[in-house]
């Protein structure tokens, strides 16, 4: 849990396991999103994680993890390596996200209720909820299909 602590301001995430998006959240306010988030990362998604883990024989780090390199021999040099790493990884899970921001997703309009919108998105991919008012979204629900995830699981294992 200590790796996943809200940051200030937070009301949603994106979560990926082993480089691969299998959810989307955003919450109304940040006073809710922290009291969900821990919920969230333990309950939903870390029971996805482990699923993952004990499907291996031999447990893997994720995908979007680059290793540091072993010919440092100063603070200064590590601290440069460990930026290099940082600034990867987050290429590698940007890469990942990037599948969603050209995806179209269509939503199914259950209703309208003083003002707020619920929509449900249940396609290949993803399902889940959204809620909007008049002006923006304020709740988001999306979890990768098991269908999705199978996909990405065989993907994953094929590349490896």
């Amino acid at each position: 849990m200590a790796e996943f602590e809200h940051v200030p301001d937070q009301v949603g995430a994106v979560i990926l396991i082993n480089g691969q998006v299998v959810g989307i959240e955003r919450a109304p306010s940040c006073v809710y999103w922290k009291a969900v988030w821990p919920r969230l990362i333990r309950d939903c998604y870390g029971s996805l994680a482990l699923q993952l883990i004990n499907s291996q024989s031999q447990p893997l780090p994720p995908t979007t993890r680059v290793p540091l390199s072993t010919n440092i021999s100063s603070l200064d040099e590590l601290a440069d390596a460990l930026a290099r790493a940082a600034a990867e990884e987050r290429r590698r899970a940007v890469q990942g996200l990037g599948v969603l921001l050209h995806k179209s997703i269509r939503l199914q309009i259950d209703g309208n209720l003083d003002g707020l919108t619920l929509a449900t998105l249940s396609e290949n991919a993803f399902i889940g909820q959204v809620i909007r008012d008049l002006t923006r979204v304020v709740y988001v629900s999306l979890i990768a299909s098991q269908t999705s995830r199978l996909r990405q699981r065989r993907a994953s294992v094929a590349s490896a």
